[in-house]
């Protein structure tokens, strides 16, 4: 079975135009996606963008040794559902560029659930937002170019397929959280949408020790820094 990650960047964010491009403690936000997600053992990595933000990617997404997957720029499920089949993949771990607190850990444990469950698409319900990841069959990818016909669902991938619990098997479940760590301590947002995000993002960040610059944030430390005072 291969199985591969396709990560989902552009430039043109409206909120915060070239979000993933910005940097912290010296690496980009999509930096510390790709070098999180480097860790997770599988045959493919990826980063998905569109025409316009090609060039000013090229070179970051080299720097970090994944492959660039340019396609349509509306039509983001295309992008996914050609690259998927294009790359052989059977399953996709799909995860997006401003989320600098993707974790690796729970990538690898929700794709090992997957393929045991043999399920269409699966996720984690009770990470914060911007930890977890999404995992997707390209079978289940293809079905959805092939149906979906709104543009809500064309640009957001996953969305036709779990919703439509009739035609696809879902697994929707809680992560197994490290212990000392409860449910409603992991009740908020890390990912980078606004400005305001980012400063908050790289208020966390900067609080770290220097001893562990250069290394991605897993999820006991990414509570303790948000809740430090």
């Amino acid at each position: 079975m291969r199985t591969g990650i396709l990560l989902q960047a552009r430039i043109g964010s409206v909120r915060l135009p070239g979000k993933v491009l910005m940097s912290i403690l010296g690496d980009s936000i999509i930096g510390w996606c790709m070098r999180s997600l480097s860790d997770v053992a599988c045959d493919e990595y990826n980063v998905v963008t569109d025409y316009k933000s090609v060039y000013e990617l090229r070179d970051e997404v080299q720097r970090y040794e994944f492959n660039l997957c340019v396609g349509d720029s509306d039509h983001v499920l295309s992008r996914y559902a050609r690259f998927a089949h294009h790359l052989d993949l059977d399953v996709v771990l799909r995860a997006t560029a401003d989320n600098p607190f993707v974790s690796s850990h729970f990538a690898q444990s929700l794709l090992a659930v997957a393929i045991k469950r043999d399920v269409d698409y699966a996720c984690y319900t009770n990470l914060p937002v911007g930890v977890g990841v999404e995992c997707i069959k390209t079978s289940a990818l293809m079905t959805a170019f092939d149906r979906a016909t709104t543009k809500y669902d064309q640009e957001h991938v996953c969305p036709y397929i779990y919703n439509n619990e009739d035609m696809f098997t879902i697994a929707k479940i809680a992560a197994p959280l490290p212990t000392g760590i409860s449910e409603e301590k992991v009740r908020f947002s890390a990912t980078i949408d606004t400005q305001e995000d980012f400063q908050k993002v790289t208020g966390w960040i900067n609080k770290r020790s220097k001893e562990a610059a250069g290394t991605p944030i897993h999820l006991e430390e990414l509570v303790s820094l948000k809740y430090a005072r």
